[in-house]
């Protein structure tokens, strides 16, 4: 068993970003196609590292996480977790995007991170040009309907 490096996350490192929808975040367009919002957060993208998990651990911890039901304005009931896609570190860094542990209380998610604008402490929120190209370079883990 190998440990995670809690200071940096090495490039060969998969990222895992849940899919969600909500009255407040347009993740998914109307034909449920995932959009560059996926990866636009004005504190950092949340994501979970590997952490030498399987992969259906890692989404699995996602669907317990984000399995709540929503009732929109209109009535209808969503839910939240729709989701899963995954992209390495080296992806981010190569359209400059930052990814970098969570500092943080380890004992609540000890695999969490955020993909940032810059290495700077105060540069957060990706550009929508970064975030395109991010969701151009993912891969869909698991998309419901599909």
């Amino acid at each position: 068993m190998t440990f995670m490096n809690l200071d940096w996350i090495d490039d060969e490192e998969l990222l895992y970003r849940a899919v969600l929808s909500n009255s407040s975040l347009s993740q998914l367009d109307r034909n449920s196609l995932i959009t560059p919002t996926l990866f636009m957060d004005a504190k950092g993208v949340s994501v979970d590292r590997d952490g030498d998990r399987p992969e259906e651990e890692c989404v699995d911890c996602f669907r317990r996480r984000f399995s709540r039901t929503t009732t929109q304005t209109n009535g209808k009931s969503i839910r939240s977790y729709q989701g899963t896609v995954r992209l390495n570190a080296h992806q981010c860094r190569a359209v400059a995007a930052f990814p970098r542990p969570a500092v943080g209380n380890p004992n609540r998610n000890p695999y969490h991170a955020h993909i940032c604008n810059s290495d700077c402490d105060t540069d957060f929120e990706i550009s929508i040009l970064k975030a395109t190209q991010l969701l151009n370079m993912c891969s869909i883990v698991e998309l419901a309907g599909e």
